[in-house]
């Protein structure tokens, strides 16, 4: 349960004697509605001073809550109005949304980057598309089917249906083996489409960042976690053309690429939102340049891992010009093909965090462009003391 403080906010307890009681205290005290009027203008409109049940029968002692400003509140008690209550902040409490998905306990990352108090809000929506630009994905594990991307515009019948280039693109595109069945050899894939997009609160296995977006799997590397850059760029133009408001490439090298920069330039232009790895060979990217996190666009996020306990892992890259942010990338449960779970480490299992909570922001405000999703999670990182001078916001994501 989260407890937001509103200071402006006060309710008034009162217990209130009967009328005859008033009457022979000989207290008169006439609430004064143009202090309301203020108050209410005070707060934009909401409301500061609210009579709920001022009914007083013969008697009877009633409790009237009142809402006031904090100085027309202690104005109230010093008039004698007030008997035996007193004035206290209207705190505004909100239900944790947690999932009923049975490994959800050991899901620490979720709870270390406040996903609970954002399920309150919202857990995703299926028209945020997240592709997936890895080893393939198994469409058919149980807490993923019902996530997978269904291009409606195409049918399974050796045509073109949409004239989008590609035949029988019906749930993504294997740029691998250049087909419609990018199915996951590796274990890679699978496990960041899980951590980005597993189905929540199903009652199976565990929750993805965000439980209902779409998940596009876009196979660009072999069973050997290894692609050509060429494939990537196709894979990152497909999914700009086809709807994928959020791309998550959890992949790298140590050469740039033109094309691949064009590629992901083009994705931010259509507005996606890119979160990328920032590596694994504890390397400062500032010095020791990792692609395509380097690259410095506008959507483009450069995600580094830590752990449960919020140090970077000893793994990961960072850089204070290069690496935006951090996301818990430490023995990270996730889905793997064949109905299968398991625990993986790396800047992998980061970015498609941080991809999911990009969806979710997405989701409740479908306007915004991947620029600014990128600006909404740097700004509301957690600066943490011992990240400071590590990334650009020296935090975690949150």
């Amino acid at each position: 349960m989260k407890l937001y403080n509103n200071s402006r906010l006060l309710t008034l307890l009162l217990v209130v004697a009967s009328t005859a009681q008033i009457a022979a205290a000989q207290i008169n005290v006439v609430i004064d509605t143009s202090k309301m009027a203020k108050a209410s203008s005070a707060t934009s409109g909401s409301p500061y001073l609210v009579l709920k049940d001022v009914g007083i029968q013969s008697n009877q002692a009633k409790t009237v809550d009142i809402q006031a400003s904090e100085a027309y509140c202690k104005e109230l008690v010093a008039s004698g109005y007030v008997k035996n209550g007193g004035c206290e902040p209207n705190s505004i409490y909100h239900s944790t949304a947690v999932p009923n998905d049975p490994r959800w306990s050991q899901q620490y990352a979720h709870t270390r980057v406040s996903l609970p108090a954002a399920w309150d809000r919202t857990v995703g929506s299926p028209a945020v598309r997240i592709a997936v630009i890895d080893t393939g994905v198994d469409a058919d594990h149980p807490d993923l089917t019902a996530n997978i991307h269904i291009n409606s515009g195409e049918i399974i019948d050796g045509i073109d249906n949409d004239s989008n280039g590609f035949i029988d693109d019906r749930s993504g595109w294997d740029f691998v083996s250049s087909d419609n069945l990018p199915a996951d050899l590796n274990d890679h894939g699978t496990h960041c489409a899980g951590i980005a997009a597993g189905s929540g609160n199903n009652s199976v296995g565990i929750s993805g960042g965000s439980w209902n977006s779409s998940i596009m799997p876009l196979r660009v590397l072999d069973a050997e976690g290894s692609g050509f850059l060429s494939d990537i760029a196709a894979a990152v133009r497909y999914a700009a053309d086809n709807g994928a408001q959020v791309l998550s490439l959890s992949l790298g090298g140590s050469s740039g690429s033109e094309i691949l920069r064009q590629a992901l330039s083009y994705a931010c232009s259509k507005g996606a939102f890119i979160a990328v790895a920032a590596g694994n060979e504890s390397a400062n990217n500032d010095t020791t340049p990792a692609f395509p996190a380097n690259y410095d666009l506008p959507c483009l996020i450069s995600v580094a891992a830590s752990n449960s306990s919020d140090n970077y892992a000893g793994f990961s890259n960072y850089g204070a010009t290069k690496v935006h942010l951090a996301a818990p990338g430490v023995d990270i449960l996730s889905t793997l093909p064949g109905n299968r779970y398991g625990n993986l480490s790396g800047t992998s299992m980061a970015t498609p965090l941080v991809a999911g909570i990009g969806a979710l922001v997405k989701a409740v405000n479908s306007s915004l462009s991947g620029n600014d999703i990128k600006t909404i999670l740097m700004n509301s990182a957690d600066r943490l003391n011992q990240m400071s001078g590590l990334s650009v916001t020296g935090g975690r994501v949150n």
